[in-house]
């Protein structure tokens, strides 16, 4: 069970990671999409502007670096996350 909360921890992080450098792959190779644009700016804007978002954001980075993390911990990770998409995307979890 420690294997999986580990793996899906990194898997939530490499999430978080992929939207940005997926947009600078993008980029690279010319295939960029206002869609990928506007959502890698709307995170970086928020992220500097809305001090609850980047609260939000801060938190879940610290979590999931975590050894073990705890039912609690994934109950705050689970809201956290939806408080980021809601934020970022409009979607309510």
């Amino acid at each position: 069970m420690k294997r999986v909360k580990s793996l899906i921890s990194v898997l939530l992080m490499l999430v978080m990671l992929g939207s940005v450098a997926g947009t600078a792959m993008a980029a690279q190779t010319g295939e960029i999409t206002t869609t990928s644009v506007d959502k890698n700016l709307k995170f970086k804007k928020l992220y500097r502007t809305d001090k609850e978002f980047r609260s939000n954001v801060d938190k879940i980075r610290t979590i999931i670096v975590k050894d073990k993390l705890s039912d609690r911990d994934w109950s705050d990770i689970k809201r956290l996350f939806g408080e980021v998409l809601e934020k970022l995307d409009g979607i309510r979890t």
